[in-house]
């Protein structure tokens, strides 16, 4: 499936949670790799752990339109 269809198949969550995330960094590259800085700085160690569950989050969201 190319990026185009996966982004018209996005459900009502993912497109809110894509929203979230524009709303918090916009589509700045720069700001996006601060944030992933920031998350590293502010949790420590567990960051891993952290960017592990967001990844099995979203994983899971796009199982459920499949």
């Amino acid at each position: 499936m190319n990026r185009l269809d996966e982004l018209r198949n996005m459900t009502p969550a993912e497109v809110e949670r894509i929203h979230r995330v524009f709303e918090a960094l916009g589509s700045d590259e720069e700001r996006a790799i601060e944030a992933i800085a920031d998350l590293r700085a502010y949790c420590g160690q567990k960051w891993p752990t952290m960017l592990e569950e967001a990844l099995r989050r979203y994983q899971k969201a796009r199982r459920g339109d499949q």
